[in-house]
């Protein structure tokens, strides 16, 4: 059952990573003020992965923040967290048994609604 709204669509290898509980932080240019249980989405594959409680967005980081942070985000070329610097931070996730399909939108790359 299908209890959230919306989904977020994130590229390996940073979804394998989220789905296996290693990487708590999904990194964004932007902030958002969506909160509560989202579906992740596999980019590229139609297919809803599991789901997760976006809890917060942290504050942007700085060069040095990020170099503190790396167990959280997982981005080994820092340089990339000068554009993808506000931490969506996670909890509760849910990889799924059996995936589920989903009609992926034109103009979807952020958020899908479900």
């Amino acid at each position: 059952m299908i209890t959230f709204n919306r989904a977020l669509i994130i590229a390996e290898p940073h979804i394998g990573r989220i789905l296996s509980g290693s990487k708590i932080w999904e990194m964004r240019s932007t902030p958002t003020k969506i909160r509560g249980r989202i579906g992740l989405i596999k980019k590229g594959s139609g297919l809803i992965v599991g789901s997760a409680v976006l809890a917060n967005v942290g504050h942007p980081l700085n060069e040095i923040t990020a170099s503190m942070t790396a167990e959280y985000h997982m981005i080994e070329d820092l340089d990339l967290l000068k554009k993808w610097k506000y931490p969506w931070m996670l909890k509760s996730v849910v990889p799924f048994t059996t995936p589920i399909p989903y009609e992926h939108p034109q103009g979807a790359v952020i958020w899908v609604r479900v």
